[in-house]
């Protein structure tokens, strides 16, 4: 069985090094050589995910105090005023895709994955091929930037 909460501090590395791993070979990420990805990119993916706005929650296995087995995967969304929820990005360890995670994760967001029309903003394989299953998924890569500026001139 699976729970879902905020993250612990513990947590941070391992949030920021899946987005960075994960979305370091996409498309959309870029022109960054990968030599220099994580040096120039971890500031980035700091300032998204733990900033600005952003909610950050986790999936892990309930019961198991390990803190570096039992998390499963993670979710980072943003709720901008009079627009759909906004997912930045969210990611689920390989031997557990497929198993409902990442729709719990967004259903703890206040997202129901075949309802709700929700923007996200990260195209990776996995994010192309949950988008098709979601009817009302909008993808906007620009979105996040609008959005991570907004917040920042608050």
């Amino acid at each position: 069985m699976i729970i879902v909460t905020p993250p612990k501090p513990e947590d941070t590395n391992f949030i920021t090094a899946t987005f960075l791993d994960g979305y370091m070979k996409e498309w959309g990420a870029g022109p960054c050589p990968y030599d220099i990805w994580h040096k120039t990119m971890t500031p980035v993916a700091e300032s998204l995910l733990f900033g600005g706005g952003s909610v950050l929650l986790v999936a892990r296995v309930k019961g198991e105090k390990n803190t570096k087995t039992n998390l499963l995967g993670w979710s980072c969304v943003r709720h901008p005023e009079d627009q759909p929820p906004l997912v930045v990005y969210t990611y689920v360890k390989g031997l557990f895709r497929r198993g409902g995670i990442a729709r719990a994760l967004l259903k703890a967001h206040g997202i129901s994955y075949s309802t709700d029309t929700f923007t996200y903003s990260t195209s990776t394989k996995h994010s192309r091929r949950l988008g098709k299953k979601a009817p009302h998924a909008n993808y906007n890569p620009l979105e996040i930037r609008e959005n991570h500026a907004k917040k920042d001139r608050k």
